[in-house]
């Protein structure tokens, strides 16, 4: 068993994430709120990219998350223009390597 409470960044991520989650609530409660699909399809394929790469032939790897990302502020720039991107980009911490061996921190 791993001693995930031991880990030196805990506080540091717990703190971030309850920031996160924090300005999150304040721009549902205050903004206009993205459409649910619009939000899933490009969270979903903003997780999917984060966790694929591409590795190029001089060794450096690319993937699609910027694109996917930019993609979120254009599709939500006349509605929702802070909350929709934001939770788009939040789809993208979700490293599955990460989930499937609970590293939280």
């Amino acid at each position: 068993m791993r001693d995930w409470w031991r880990n030196p960044f805990r506080t540091t991520a717990a703190a971030l994430g309850a920031t996160g989650f924090s300005v999150g609530v304040l721009l549902f409660l205050t903004g206009a709120q993205p459409q649910c699909e619009v939000v899933l399809v490009l969270g979903g394929l903003y997780a999917l990219a984060e966790n694929r790469d591409v590795r190029l032939a001089n060794g450096s790897s690319v993937s699609a998350g910027f694109m996917l990302a930019m993609a979120g502020v254009v599709v939500f720039r006349a509605e929702a223009a802070l909350l929709g991107p934001f939770l788009v980009g939040a789809c993208g911490g979700l490293y599955l390597p990460h989930i499937k061996t609970r590293q939280w921190a």
